[in-house]
């Protein structure tokens, strides 16, 4: 009788192995940036008046000064953001526009982008810290035909075990969608987003009732006809520190993914490998928290047996005949389990920058044990909620 579950790894092994050949072709490829281009740096700014002075200074520290300008929107913050941005743009004589009232992200970039000299934009969330090694690769890529977005992934600022898991998912998706470079990727990372200025107009600039307004703008470009990548060069980034912020973020990730999925179903099925891939992943990773709970289940039934057999025979002996009878298929479940786990080492592999980082290796532990399946989880629930919620919004409507 064929086992599902063994049958489940064997695609997701072969999945993976392609995954990664495919990322690794894209990620040998030597491209160095022949001509700077003029850049329109635009960066929005709600309530991020703690960050927002290293994300400047970083922006500036990144690129010649004299072929770009910088763009920023005050969306009506009301923690001193204002106050905040007066005192840099003396410092640097950026632009800067204040919106009278809060009119979301996706419209205020919109609208100064009609202030945008230059046929590059680059789109920088107020809370990153990028580099040279960023924008030049981004604009690297942006010098192939047909590349008409490109986008950094994300490695978290914070610390604690929140942020380091939630590092180790991005890597995930990096790992995932750098691997479509050879194609065209489904997504863009909105914290750090380079975009020509035609290409951008023409997809009907960010979707002012996309829940992912990142992503809907990709899939706008893929279906256009366009190629999106993404870079391997990750930008520094302040993640959610509570289980309750992380909750609703995750929420509106995959309710926008959903909401993505019914209205661009035909580039979807065009590339197929990274859904299947994360559905297969999610799919044995609650498949692996059942077998945890059986496991947890028949050691306790390993327990009682102990104290049901310890009555006229020691202790030493009674240990004999338990681990005799259980021993070999505790094993083998162990080691079925522990092979799973196995899939998460190469989101792992980027966080060790020497020999002496190896432990964090076992950081797939948890990972995979703990964090992943209550990713799916929840991530079950934003889908769902997507599909429910968010489908009826219309054109004008705000999403977020």
């Amino acid at each position: 009788m064929i086992n599902l579950a063994y049958v489940s790894l064997g695609v997701l092994t072969l999945l993976l192995l392609v995954v990664m050949i495919m990322g690794g072709i894209d990620y040998r490829r030597k491209r160095v940036l022949r001509k700077k281009p003029l850049v329109s740096f635009m960066v929005p700014c709600y309530n991020d008046g703690k960050t927002v002075k290293r994300t400047i200074r970083s922006i500036y520290s990144s690129y010649d000064r004299s072929k770009s300008e910088i763009i920023v929107v005050n969306d009506k913050s009301t923690d001193g953001s204002l106050d905040v941005l007066k005192r840099l743009k003396k410092e640097y004589g950026f632009i800067l526009v204040s919106n009278k009232k809060n009119i979301g992200k996706a419209r205020s970039l919109n609208r100064i982008s009609k202030l945008a000299k230059h046929e590059v934009f680059i789109f920088v969330d107020a809370d990153v810290i990028m580099g040279k090694k960023n924008v030049y690769d981004m604009l690297a890529r942006l010098e192939q035909k047909n590349v008409m977005a490109v986008s950094c992934p994300y490695n978290a600022i914070n610390k604690g075990f929140l942020a380091l898991m939630q590092e180790i998912e991005y890597n995930m998706l990096s790992f995932l969608q750098g691997a479509h470079n050879l194609t065209s990727t489904l997504s863009l990372w909105g914290g750090c987003l380079a975009v020509r200025k035609s290409g951008f107009n023409q997809a009907g600039k960010f979707s002012l009732n996309a829940i992912v307004e990142d992503m809907d703008l990709a899939l706008k470009l893929n279906k256009a006809g366009y190629k999106v990548e993404q870079s391997f060069v990750p930008i520094r980034t302040y993640v959610p520190t509570t289980y309750k912020s992380w909750y609703k973020q995750k929420i509106r990730w995959t309710s926008g993914g959903a909401q993505c999925f019914i209205r661009y179903p035909i580039v979807w099925l065009k590339s197929p490998l990274h859904v299947f891939f994360i559905l297969l992943f999610s799919i044995l990773s609650i498949n692996f928290i059942i077998y945890a709970t059986k496991e947890f289940i028949f050691i306790n039934n390993i327990v009682e047996t102990f104290h049901l057999i310890t009555t006229g025979v020691t202790k030493l002996k009674n240990l004999e005949l338990t681990g005799f009878y259980y021993g070999a298929i505790l094993l083998k479940n162990l080691l079925s389990n522990l092979y799973f786990t196995l899939f998460s080492i190469p989101y792992v592999i980027p966080m060790i920058k020497n020999a002496r980082q190896s432990y964090k290796l076992l950081y797939l532990v948890p990972f995979t044990v703990f964090y992943y399946p209550l990713f799916t989880l929840v991530s079950t629930i934003g889908i769902i909620t997507g599909f429910i919620r968010y489908r009826p919004l219309m054109k004008s409507d705000r999403a977020w």
